[in-house]
């Protein structure tokens, strides 16, 4: 007679041989193409495959090839040198989240030389005290984008200083010993912050569009601009000379301009609109100067300043209605209106 024991012995053993049958390898022989005259061949990938691109480990470095290189420790130049020097277009630079930090009488952090080159990308990470500017490229058709330049510049040079059509956005430029950023013309500069330097803190040509940045305590214009250019829900306070100073045919609007030393905005040529902006304190709210012409002034508000708004006869400007003048509750005033509250 077959015991309970013996049944379940022999329904193991045959799960057990189910089971190794089951996991049975597949087939063993290698593919034709893994080996080639009786070796085998590599499938592994190169270091260049599996990081495509160049590592900048030593200071001074040229790069004069086009590509993408890298930082992968904090690097300091010394005396009478640059950093890094770009020769060639088409170049990504990638600080990596590290930093190029200048000794003492060091040159510049990064600068390109040569002429027309063009499409070079430099971001995130620091740059910080060079001697003459922290980055240097008069290529066209580039972007920064996440990199703080600060304490650069001590004969007097820029933070950050580029060419034409550049992008710069989300940088931080402080302490540096002329503008935090100067560009060209036809630049895109948004979210950018710039304080402490010694001359503006962001100095923008012509053609160009400038949005909610950020420019306090410099020694020099918060935010200058010179031609046919849009200022946009910026920030410019405490600034040693004007908040926000403009020359022609741009847009001024909904900018936060406050205890400026001078004016909060100062209009010095022609054919600007400044509209919808808030001053407070200063010498002046928004000050045209005597050789400004055809300037539109509607929808502002000032606040404090010694003296609200100073256009000259060739400008014009919204009905200027001041506080102690108006009702607690108003609804049928010029629309075009400009504002102002007296200093108490």
């Amino acid at each position: 007679m077959i015991s309970y024991k013996s049944l379940s012995l022999v329904f193991v053993v045959s799960l057990v041989l189910g089971l190794v049958v089951f996991c049975t390898a597949g087939n063993l022989t290698p593919p034709s193409d893994a080996i080639q005259d009786g070796q085998p061949v590599a499938h592994m990938k190169t270091l260049n495959e599996v990081e495509p691109r160049t590592l900048i480990d030593q200071l001074p470095f040229v790069i004069s090839n086009s590509g993408s290189y890298y930082l992968a420790a904090d690097l300091t130049g010394g005396s009478g040198t640059t950093g890094i020097t770009i020769t060639c277009s088409q170049v990504d630079l990638d600080l990596n989240g590290f930093s190029l930090k200048g000794g003492p009488g060091s040159w510049y952090g990064i600068k390109s030389v040569g002429l027309g080159l063009d499409n070079i990308a430099i971001h995130d990470g620091i740059v910080r005290g060079w001697g003459y500017q922290g980055i240097q490229v008069g290529a066209t058709d580039g972007r920064i984008y996440n990199v703080s330049a600060y304490t650069n510049g001590q004969i007097g040079g820029a933070g950050i200083d580029v060419g034409k059509r550049w992008l710069v956005k989300d940088c931080v430029v402080v302490a540096n010993g002329g503008h935090g950023l100067n560009t060209s013309t036809e630049a895109t500069v948004e979210n950018v912050k710039a304080s402490k330097n010694s001359g503006a803190g962001l100095r923008v040509l012509s053609y160009s569009m400038i949005a909610k940045c950020i420019a306090k305590d410099n020694g020099g214009h918060g935010i200058w601009v010179t031609y046919n250019s849009t200022v946009k829900d910026c920030l410019s306070d405490n600034n040693g000379n004007h908040g926000i100073y403009v020359e022609y045919y741009s847009l001024v609007t909904g900018n936060n301009c406050s205890w400026n030393n001078s004016a909060g905005i100062h209009v010095y040529g022609g054919w600007n609109r400044i509209e919808k902006n808030h001053c407070v304190r200063g010498s002046y709210g928004i000050q045209c100067h005597t050789s400004a012409k055809r300037n539109l002034i509607i929808g502002n508000t000032v606040m404090a300043a010694a003296t609200a708004y100073s256009p000259t006869t060739n400008d014009r400007v919204g009905q200027i209605l001041k506080w102690s003048g108006m009702s607690q509750a108003f609804t049928n005033y010029n629309p075009w209106a400009n504002f102002e509250f007296e200093p108490l």
